[in-house]
């Protein structure tokens, strides 16, 4: 157990210098890109500018932006090579573990399998919903809840940060926000702090590799079964493979991981505020990745709750056209609505009711399953 928490720890570190280094390549190439675009635009003119700028006049003209309008475009498209090059590092050096998939779901074959494929993909367009409204509603609602804390007005870094994600242009924040930085932060926070902080402390990692499905396929029977069981059943049972149920060690490793690991994506985000946020959102996607068995889908989730707040708090300023009490009445509403998904969705292993009723009552519909059959 020591030798392989020694493995892990040098595998995270080795992962963060990687992604590091992957940040850098990634901004040297932005400064080139940079250079190269200002040197064009003065050898055009005929006249030199100052490509030492960060936002350079030959920039500046060029796009038709003024000082301050060339420095957001240039950050944003750094940030964006940064995000990029950091994702491709990582899985570079471990995408054969990141790409392993699991093996498809049974197709439904003999009489009515095309009834039971509609309404799996009814299911899965119905899951999707859910998790896309978790995904909004615990951003906006978390977001908003800081805010209101005051602790917005005490973090100088934070609101340094924010100023900065602010000034990006809409269509790089776009991309920047929604696509790059979920893609490589999903890749060294889920596919590898989580996956191997959970083999560390004896629990299996999520079948389906970076970008398999898992647990949200094959659900059947008015859209919230699978063969045969409900999709919270299937859930707690590891419907990713059929695995039995997991015991009470794997449940507190899987925990245990996901604050692990979402503690160090707080962390990494530098200032108290952005922490604090990053770990609640961390366990989240945790949950996310641990029931549907997909990076992919933990991507999407973190893409959709970017976006949610760069477009409604950073670029139209949800927080600061609200009164106190109408921002008090809306994060209540976010914050109930994202318990609301949670329940709905299956993401909630027990639905509430306790993991070992949950099991139990899986059993003995399978029991019932079995008499009807002999």
């Amino acid at each position: 157990m020591k030798n392989s928490g020694w493995r892990t720890a040098g595998t995270l570190i080795a992962a963060l210098l990687v992604y590091e280094l992957g940040k850098l390549t990634g901004a040297l190439a932005a400064q080139a890109l940079q250079a190269a675009a200002e040197g064009a635009w003065g050898l055009y003119l005929g006249a030199g500018f100052d490509t030492g700028a960060a936002s350079g006049a030959g920039t500046a003209a060029a796009s038709g932006m003024d000082g301050a309008g060339a420095a957001g475009f240039w950050n944003g498209l750094s940030q964006i090579l940064m995000q990029l090059a950091a994702g491709a590092a990582v899985y570079l050096v471990w995408g054969k573990e990141l790409g392993r998939k699991e093996a498809k779901g049974r197709g439904q074959t003999g009489q009515g399998g095309k009834v039971r494929g509609a309404k799996r993909m009814n299911s899965a367009w119905k899951t999707g919903g859910l998790l896309l409204g978790l995904s909004v509603t615990s951003a906006l609602g978390l977001n908003l809840l800081l805010s209101l804390s005051g602790l917005t007005l005490l973090s100088g870094s934070f609101r340094e940060t924010a100023a900065v994600q602010a000034a990006v242009p809409a269509g790089l924040g776009i991309v920047l926000y929604g696509i790059a930085a979920p893609f490589s932060e999903e890749l060294l926070f889920r596919g590898i702090f989580y996956r191997r902080t959970r083999e560390a402390f004896g629990g299996a990692v999520p079948e389906g590799g970076a970008f398999g499905g898992a647990a949200l396929k094959g659900r059947e029977a008015g859209g919230t079964g699978l063969e045969g069981r409900t999709f919270g059943e299937a859930v707690s049972e590891g419907a990713a493979g059929g695995r039995p149920a997991e015991n009470a060690g794997a449940a507190r490793a899987r925990r245990a991981a996901a604050a692990a690991s979402s503690l160090m994506f707080g962390i990494y985000h530098g200032n108290p505020v952005q922490g604090i946020y990053a770990f609640l959102i961390g366990l989240l996607l945790c949950l996310v990745y641990e029931r549907t068995g997909s990076l992919t889908a933990a991507v999407l989730f973190h893409g959709a709750g970017n976006l949610a707040v760069y477009l409604l708090i950073d670029m139209a300023g949800l927080g600061e056209r609200l009164s106190f009490f109408g921002a008090v009445g809306l994060c209540v509403l976010l914050l109930g609505a994202t318990a609301l998904c949670l329940r709905l969705s299956g993401l909630w292993p027990d639905g509430g009711k306790g993991g070992r009723a949950t099991e139990d009552g899986a059993v003995k519909k399978r029991e019932k399953g079995a008499k009807r059959s002999c």
